[in-house]
């Protein structure tokens, strides 16, 4: 039962070309036990029949509002959910996964007036197969400097990047000015960009959604590949986080030098796989690029291999 001071939670969906799995997506949330939400459907210029399965939601539920443009990208259809969102809170939800009936709930109770909840999410297979991410602890809160001095390392961690595991406190958004680039894992950087002005962060092991692991996905492709220009981008935000918060954890410093020299080296690698392949002198400045990178330099073979998929 919605009551008047359940806050409303802008739901924003980009959907292209999802009819085989839209239904399923969108089922879940209608079935959400919270009722004060509105979904903002953005079209990006489906030619399957998406936009019928939209139309179809929002004709039964009110709280469903389908939107129509050309398209342009996943980060263009997020904008334009931002621009007509009404929510006091925003989150994001992919085409193609599914929640549980508790998600908004939960999320709705335990952000407690901070900018930002960050949630445990579950990895589903459509053989039917589910894994459960691991976290250091069932709740961090994160409220003072002294807060994000100590607990930095154990909220940027494994998949912290990823919007729809996240409540974002939407005055926060349109004060900054924060909207979605059109760059490479445009969602790890308007996460990290976000993070660098929240005043407040709570962090939950709590599980109300579920990525679907799904073969044709842009993420299974070397294009994914995060560009020199974001990993610069990134490098900055963190030395400015490290900085302000006076952060001197080891272990973290170390697992922000190898997630670093992983993307570097991805993006040299990508320049030489069969789908991005570059030519010669195109792969020799890659090289270039990254020669006087920090973290590129400072990374161990060693270190890496035993650190593994922790880091990040």
């Amino acid at each position: 039962m919605k009551t008047d001071k359940d806050p409303l939670i802008s739901v924003i969906i980009p959907v292209y070309n999802a009819s085989k799995y839209l239904e399923e997506a969108l089922n879940s949330v209608e079935q959400q036990t919270y009722q004060s939400y509105e979904v903002l459907l953005i079209d990006d210029g489906s030619t399957d029949n998406s936009r019928a399965i939209c139309e179809q939601f929002a004709n039964r539920d009110d709280r469903f509002k389908v939107f129509n443009k050309p398209n342009g990208g996943v980060s263009s259809a997020r904008n334009y959910g931002l621009d007509r969102a009404n929510g006091q809170y925003v989150t994001f939800m992919d085409n193609d996964d599914y929640v549980y009936p508790d998600w908004l709930a939960y999320m709705a109770r335990e952000i407690q007036g901070c900018d930002v909840l960050i949630c445990n999410f579950t990895q589903c297979f459509r053989g039917g197969q589910k894994q459960r991410n691991t976290s250091l602890r069932e709740s961090i809160v994160c409220e003072s400097k002294e807060d994000f001095r100590k607990y930095l390392g154990e909220i940027d961690c494994y998949c912290f990047g990823q919007i729809w595991r996240q409540l974002f406190l939407k005055s926060v958004i349109d004060t900054y000015h924060l909207r979605f680039e059109d760059i490479q894992n445009e969602d790890t950087m308007f996460s990290y960009t976000f993070l660098s002005y929240a005043k407040s962060i709570k962090k939950s092991d709590f599980e109300g959604y579920c990525f679907i692991h799904n073969e044709g996905s842009l993420g299974h492709h070397h294009s994914y590949i995060a560009e020199y220009n974001w990993i610069k981008r990134m490098e900055d935000i963190h030395l400015s986080l490290i900085r302000n918060y006076s952060v001197h954890d080891e272990a973290y410093l170390r697992r922000l030098n190898y997630r670093f020299a992983i993307h570097t080296a991805s993006y040299l690698c990508k320049g030489y796989y069969r789908d991005t392949k570059l030519p010669f002198r195109a792969r020799q400045q890659r090289w270039s690029t990254i020669a006087h990178d920090p973290w590129f330099r400072n990374m161990k073979l060693s270190d890496v291999e035993s650190n593994g998929r922790k880091i990040i």
